[in-house]
């Protein structure tokens, strides 16, 4: 049978209803192999110790010991299970008669910029059949997945981009604080249930729709941010997910529009006063998507923006904003002089005389082999806060910055820290950018 569901998109555009099908599912069992699944025991001098979980024809074998701490592991669940698309899964479990009334059962995953996400779920509330048998759903996409996942050492909130980017996932038995209990026994891993509703990757509309000003100068920046109500998953594929603003320009511009991209962004805390180009800046919130325009004449503009993700499509209401006109000393951009190509020329005919400086990046490790006697020190990105003011000062009106593997690189090799390949910027570093672009 047919299930309806009714969604109601939101948004000034109007409301739509929306019919989905059941969720379909799949299923992993262990009758013939371990499919990956490993046990991390934490021993007493501190160190891991990882071996492969074994099956009985059945279920794998989980041997509980409380208080220790025993974790049930997968890595790269992505390879094992193809969580593409996947709503949720279903955990199956047979827990031992000893388990303490007050253990939780904490399902745990850590992802490839190394953030730890959890749910730790009373032991209490699973409903066990007469068997002993329990089901845990542990929702992956959609609203369900961010309200029910906590993050541990950071706010950065499950995400579109967290299932496909799990280093590993799991989940193990343990005490509530302060609790005192022992157990000592075998559960048993039965299985895995794979469920696919395409409702929680539907677009929903929009929220939180912030414009940092109305009237923008001439030449300043028009900020346009929005969560989306809806579970992006590639947004750097422009073939999957795009954001398209149409700007209808004042009359006299010469042309009656132009169109600008949107981007997928995520938001930083920066401590300045560490230099560590990582430990710097704490992720903090929902990813965002967000939209600049530069006026370039003064008038009334007017912009429309669509949100486009597969065969889906949202159109925002128009809006609209009136450019005021520029500071007095305002030349517009820079471009190649048409005549003399040597040289550059702003908009309005100023020639543009540039006197530039290398800051590539505020540190490289080879210097430390090149001039070992150097006091040179690593300040990160505060280098550029400190040097940038001095420049102005003394007449520097052009700098060159790297986008180098150790320093500004938005992609790079999939072994490195935070990087996951071609076609995935590191956020960090698009972060960093930007700042020292402002």
């Amino acid at each position: 049978m047919r299930k309806i569901a009714l969604w109601l998109l939101v948004c000034a555009c109007g409301v739509i209803g929306i019919f989905a099908d059941e969720p379909t599912t799949d299923a992993v069992s262990f009758e013939d192999g371990n499919h990956g699944w490993k046990l991390r025991e934490y021993l007493d001098d501190g160190k891991e110790k990882v071996t492969d979980l074994s099956s009985n024809g059945v279920g794998l074998q989980l041997p509980v010991s409380l208080p220790k701490r025993l974790e049930y592991t997968l890595p790269e669940p992505q390879k094992a299970m193809s969580l593409k698309d996947v709503s949720a899964i279903v955990l199956r479990l047979r827990l031992p008669d000893s388990m303490p009334s007050k253990a939780l059962l904490t399902v745990f995953g850590k992802d490839n910029d190394f953030l730890w996400r959890q749910l730790r779920i009373p032991v209490s509330t699973l409903d066990v059949n007469e068997e002993g048998v329990c089901e845990v759903l542990v929702p992956l996409a959609g609203n369900d997945a961010v309200s029910v996942w906590e993050c541990c050492g950071h706010e950065r909130p499950w995400n579109g981009l967290t299932v496909a980017n799990l280093l590993e996932m799991g989940f193990r038995f343990e005490l509530d604080n302060g609790d005192d209990g022992v157990c000592s026994g075998l559960a048993e891993f039965l299985g895995v249930t794979i469920q696919k509703d395409e409702t929680c990757m539907e677009l929903k509309g929009i929220r939180d729709l912030t414009v940092n000003t109305m009237t923008p100068r001439v030449g300043t920046c028009l900020e346009i941010s929005f969560h989306v109500n809806g579970w992006i998953t590639e947004p750097y594929d422009s073939a999957k997910f795009t954001v398209q603003a149409e700007v209808s320009l004042p009359e006299g511009a010469g042309r009656a529009s132009e169109t600008i991209h949107g981007y997928y962004y995520e938001d930083f805390l920066y401590d300045e006063s560490d230099s560590d180009k990582d430990s710097c800046l704490s992720p903090i919130g929902e990813p965002w998507v967000k939209i600049k325009y530069c006026p370039r004449m003064a008038g009334r503009h007017k912009m429309a923006i669509t949100i486009k993700q597969g065969s889906q499509s949202i159109e925002l209401p128009p809006m609209e904003f009136e450019a005021t006109a520029a500071e007095k000393d305002y030349h517009g951009f820079v471009h190649v002089d048409s005549e003399y190509t040597s040289y550059f020329r702003y908009d309005d005919g100023t020639v543009f005389n540039g006197l530039g400086m290398n800051v590539r990046s505020p540190f490289d490790d080879r210097y430390f082999h090149v001039a070992p006697y150097s006091t040179w020190e690593n300040q990160g990105l505060q280098a550029y806060e400190t040097l940038f003011k001095k420049y102005r000062e003394i007449g520097i009106n052009v700098v060159e910055v790297w986008m180098c593997s150790w320093w500004l690189a938005l992609e790079w090799s999939n072994n490195a820290r935070g990087f996951h390949g071609v076609g995935h910027y590191k956020q960090y570093r698009a972060w960093m950018l930007d700042r020292i672009l402002q």
